[in-house]
């Protein structure tokens, strides 16, 4: 191994390191109702939204896995399909995990916008799933369940209708 193979590995996993913020941002930026009834449901009910997330792992698993066993390609292929499904949900509650931070983190302070709470918040989120042992065998299950189990609710969720507010009739000065 040579100083050139190092220096590739530490580039790579700092374009990793800006590419999930920047997902996560413009994931936000583009859906901002369904990231935010994601990051209130992770913010009022945790520990159901964690098991939904272990629920529908062990759901895609099975799904996937009898999609494997049949004999037939195409069935191979939609369970594969049916994982990549189950990423991009977890990137979605990722999203609303990360959007949850970063309103924790406005409370903290006003001096922010709020995309530096976004990229801070999601800093955060790497470095404690980087961190050796803890970070890869306790922080990474729970906040995949929780990401998965986020993503689950704003795809099955609908939005709380807004009230209609009723305008008093005219009655043209009589």
């Amino acid at each position: 191994m040579t100083i050139a193979d190092v220096l590739a590995v530490l580039a790579a996993l700092v374009l990793v390191g800006l590419a999930f913020p920047s997902l996560f941002a413009a994931i936000g930026l583009v859906f901002p109702k369904a990231i935010d009834r994601g990051a209130e449901r992770i913010a009022t009910h945790p520990v159901r939204t964690f098991g939904t997330g272990i629920v529908t792992l062990i759901g895609l698993l099975v799904l996937a896995g009898l999609m494997k066993a049949v004999l037939i390609g195409p069935f191979k292929a939609l369970g594969v399909l049916v994982l990549l499904a189950g990423m991009g949900l977890v990137v979605l509650g990722g999203t609303a995990v990360v959007q949850h931070l970063a309103h924790l983190l406005a409370q903290q302070t006003t001096t922010r916008s709020p995309i530096q709470n976004i990229f801070l918040g999601t800093f955060l989120l790497e470095f404690s799933i980087l961190t050796p042992f803890v970070g890869w065998l306790i922080v990474l299950p729970i906040v995949f369940f929780a990401m998965l189990g986020t993503g689950v609710h704003i795809l099955w969720s609908r939005p709380k209708p807004t009230p209609v507010v009723q305008a008093a009739p005219y009655t043209f000065g009589v």
